[in-house]
C-alpha cells in the first residue's frame, strides 16, 4: 500500500526503502505488541491477490492484512487485536451464561433469594 510520506513517522522516511523525492512511499503495517507500524518495503511480482514483498519485512514478521478501506485507515502506533486475539474473545463471549431475569427461583429453603444478596 502507498502512503503519503509526509504521513510516515520521521524514523520510517530515513529508511533506504523510502525514496524522498517521490510522494508516496510503499509500506506494510507489522503488528507488533498489540500495535501497527509502517514499515517501508520493495515488492516484486503481483496479481490481483498477492505481492511479493522483497525487502522490508522478515518471515518472521507479523503483517496486518485486510480490506484496502481498512488498512488505508491504520495509523502508526495504533492499537489493534490479531485474529486469534478475536476468536478467543469471540468463543469466551459465547462461554458467558446470562442470568434467568425472568423469574426468580426458590432456594433449597423453599424463599426467593432477595435482590442483591447471593
Amino acid at each position: 500500500m502507498d502512503k503519503a510520506i509526509d504521513e510516515l513517522p520521521e524514523s520510517i522516511r530515513s529508511s533506504e526503502l523510502v525514496d524522498r523525492s517521490k510522494k508516496f512511499a510503499r509500506v506494510v503495517f507489522r503488528f507488533r505488541d498489540g500495535k501497527v507500524e509502517p514499515v517501508p518495503v520493495s515488492v516484486g511480482p503481483s496479481d490481483l491477490t498477492d505481492t511479493v514483498v522483497t525487502q522490508g519485512v522478515s518471515s518472521e514478521d507479523r503483517v496486518v492484512t485486510g480490506p484496502f478501506k481498512a488498512l488505508i485507515a491504520l495509523k502508526p502506533e495504533q492499537k489493534v487485536i490479531s485474529e486469534e486475539e478475536q476468536k478467543k474473545l469471540d468463543e469466551a463471549k459465547k462461554g458467558i451464561k446470562t442470568a434467568d431475569t425472568k423469574e426468580a427461583k426458590p432456594d433449597a429453603g423453599g424463599k426467593a433469594p432477595e435482590a442483591g444478596k447471593s
